[in-house]
């Protein structure tokens, strides 16, 4: 009896040394702790942790590379007298359309604010035929008085020889006969106007011109003093209603093109570069 009661004891002293271990005393002897054999260890099964819980490994985290920007239009070259090479709404053109001598012109075209010519011209002798009219133009198709302001942006760089202007040209009523160009010039550099003033001076977008009708359907607006302007913004509607106002645009008064280039009369026989570095065309400032 005291026996088995020794056993129970034991049990007991089992269960209470998690909370109190010294609790478990008799006779002043020692119990060892024995742990309870499990379920799974008497049917033969591998013992399992009460206590431990399932560990779960992340899946690696993939990186995400960063997209890529995309790609600036390629650089052209252009060496064909009459090539083109269009970037968006724009198209940039050579435009040797007048070569009373040979002329020599490459254009290199990366966006149309960012292109250029070298060419070599020959002296025409009169200081204002144009041989060379490389440009940058869009086309369109309405009536100019849906356009409350067209904005040209423009920026350029030219060499100290030779016989040339830069102009902003728009056009009208396509290549009919109320066909009519309404030229601002911006940079002159010794080209002459071939034509009779007809209108003048009067002060646009804060500069003060003289108007020249030249080979009957061309009314070329110059500043008065000659200035230049290697770059700006001006706004063409003005100028558009100043002709409109005279009469020399006549009904249905449909723009078709606004392009900004160089005329080149000539380059005293060297080959000279003329750069573009910001050209847009814009309804806001």
């Amino acid at each position: 009896m005291q026996q088995a009661n020794y056993r129970r004891w034991s049990v007991i002293c089992v269960v209470v040394l998690a909370v109190a271990a010294s609790g478990c005393d008799k006779k002043d002897t020692a119990i060892p702790v024995v742990a309870a054999p499990s379920s799974a260890a008497s049917s033969g099964s591998a013992p399992v942790s009460a206590s431990s819980t399932p560990t779960v490994t992340p899946s690696p985290t993939k990186s995400m590379a960063p997209s890529a920007s995309p790609s600036p239009p390629p650089c052209r070259t252009v060496t064909s007298p009459k090539g083109t090479v269009a970037y968006g709404p724009y198209t940039l053109e050579q435009n040797v359309w007048n070569p009373v001598h040979p002329v020599s012109q490459t254009m290199r075209a990366c966006s149309a604010s960012s292109w250029s010519v070298v060419t070599k011209a020959a002296s025409t002798n009169d200081g204002y035929t144009a041989q060379s009219d490389p440009d940058v133009y869009r086309s369109y198709s309405q009536p100019a008085s849906s356009l409350p302001h067209e904005y040209v942006s423009f920026g350029e760089s030219s060499p100290e020889l030779g016989v040339f202007g830069w102009s902003i040209d728009s056009s009208f009523n396509n290549q009919n006969s109320d066909f009519v160009m309404v030229t601002i010039w911006t940079d002159d550099h010794g080209l002459s106007v071939e034509g009779t003033q007809v209108g003048g001076p009067i002060t646009l977008e804060g500069t003060k011109y003289n108007i020249f009708e030249s080979n009957g359907f061309q009314f070329v607006f110059t500043p008065l003093d000659h200035s230049t302007m290697a770059q700006g913004t001006i706004d063409l509607v003005p100028f558009w209603n100043y002709a409109v106002g005279k009469g020399w645009i006549k009904s249905p008064q449909t723009l078709t093109q606004v392009a900004y280039g160089v005329n080149i009369s000539d380059t005293s026989s060297l080959p000279e570069k003329f750069t573009v570095s910001q050209f847009a065309i814009s309804a806001s400032s």
